[in-house]
């Protein structure tokens, strides 16, 4: 393993920060997406955009329905955490 340099000067300060920020971004970038996209699913957002684009067309709608059975499993296990003593 390599030895972590730390910075000794405000420039090479400002340049170990911009580092370790684009190593965490770069890391975790995929995580945060992959939640934003199961955030928007729970909050009823279940359809593609372009089929749901489709869908819509002026004289050719069809509903998009979305039932929804992933809410109340995800309030469940909420509520479950929030009643937790610590």
């Amino acid at each position: 393993m390599d030895a972590v340099k730390y910075p000794t000067g405000a420039k090479e300060e400002l340049e170990w920060f911009e580092k370790c920020f684009t190593q965490s971004d770069d890391a975790f970038s995929t995580f945060y997406k992959e939640a934003k996209d199961d955030t928007e699913f729970s909050n009823g957002k279940q359809w593609h955009e372009s089929i749901e684009r489709d869908r819509n067309q002026p004289g050719k709608e069809r509903p998009c329905l979305v039932i929804n059975k992933i809410d109340p499993i995800v309030l469940r296990i909420v509520n479950e955490a929030r009643q937790q003593k610590l």
